[in-house]
């Protein structure tokens, strides 16, 4: 590992919470049914969690890169993108401000606790401002925002093979706020940890 890295310990604390923000935003926008996921308890809060055995392995490979990019310093942005009739209808993006080294675990904890109940209150409170997915059709992709350099490196190695990422030119477009006027902004939350600034929203 170089000396700029970020720490296995700081890529793992990240994933879990990308992980439980993940399934709960799927449970939130109610993509399918509620008999898919088990309630459970994290950093002190009950929150959903998928069981589907395909839908699990697909957010799993997903962070597979998103640990990759975080260990690289790379990951700038993480969008989980519902489409119905091939339309786009709402985006949630992970907007990473910054990622350091951690300093102060014991307090991570604390902050993290509160945090996460904060955020998820929030999600389920904000549920009402999406629009209703109607379709049978409709479902869900998770896009990263990275530099070109670290998608080149990523593909390039062997274990990651079965499950490549492809630059996905239809995404930025519909997230250019200068190309779709219409677009508008939904805030969710914003962490400021020791060692993680972030923020989330919904594009819509």
């Amino acid at each position: 590992m170089s000396s700029d890295e970020i720490k296995a310990e700081v890529v793992d604390i990240i994933l879990e919470f990308l992980e439980v923000t993940i399934h709960n935003i799927l449970y939130v926008r109610k993509l399918y049914p509620d008999v898919i996921y088990t309630l459970k308890k994290k950093y002190g809060v009950s929150v959903y969690q998928l069981i589907h055995p395909d839908l699990v392995k697909y957010i799993e490979e997903c962070l597979k890169a998103v640990a990759f990019n975080i260990r690289n310093r790379q990951l700038k942005k993480l969008f989980i993108c519902f489409e119905e009739d091939d339309t786009i209808i709402d985006t949630f993006v992970i907007d990473i401000l910054s990622i350091t080294q951690l300093s102060n675990r014991n307090q991570y904890l604390v902050d993290f606790e509160n945090n996460l109940r904060d955020f998820m209150l929030k999600l389920h409170s904000n549920r009402y401002y999406f629009k209703e997915i109607k379709s049978g059709e409709a479902r869900f992709s998770i896009h990263l925002q990275t530099t070109t350099l670290s998608h080149l490196e990523f593909n390039k190695i062997p274990q990651y093979e079965s499950f490549p990422w492809i630059l996905d030119n239809q995404l930025k477009d519909h997230l250019d706020l200068s190309i779709d006027t219409s677009m508008s902004i939904v805030p969710i939350h914003k962490i400021e940890a020791d060692f993680l600034k972030l923020q989330i929203y919904v594009e819509k």
